[in-house]
């Protein structure tokens, strides 16, 4: 379903994905022999904009009920 919001940028479909280190995420980023494949294989999409990319650093917090 997609919904009329100024937010949604025409996108449907979204993946996460998670890294143990920022290490990781730049070997992934700018060494990984599949991500460099998938990264060819978009190109052929005819994408009019590059896909978004949103990075979060920093460790999550876990509230309770009774945090303050």
């Amino acid at each position: 379903m997609v919904h009329d919001d100024r937010r949604a940028q025409g996108y449907t479909v979204a993946a996460k994905t998670e890294f143990a280190s920022l290490e990781d995420m730049r070997f992934y980023d700018e060494q990984c022999p599949a991500h460099a494949a998938l990264k060819e294989k978009v190109k052929d999409l005819g994408l009019t904009e590059v896909p978004l990319t949103v990075y979060f650093g920093g460790e999550p917090a876990l509230m309770t009920p009774h945090a303050k």
